[in-house]
């Protein structure tokens, strides 16, 4: 089961964290305004559905 977990700071409200572990979340292609920093400290990613995976 995967474990998503969600970090803010009322001192910093335009940031945001987000943690996920044992995850296989996956989301429809969607748009944000705001810049997004990822790191994969195990495991990959595939951000699209014909992209290759990401270690």
């Amino acid at each position: 089961m995967p474990d998503v977990t969600f970090y803010r700071n009322e001192a910093l409200p335009f940031l945001e964290a987000k943690q996920c572990t044992k995850s296989d979340l996956t989301y429809q292609k969607h748009f944000h305004e705001e810049y997004s920093i990822g790191s994969i400290d195990e495991g990959e990613t595939a951000p699209g559905a014909t992209e290759q995976c990401i270690r």
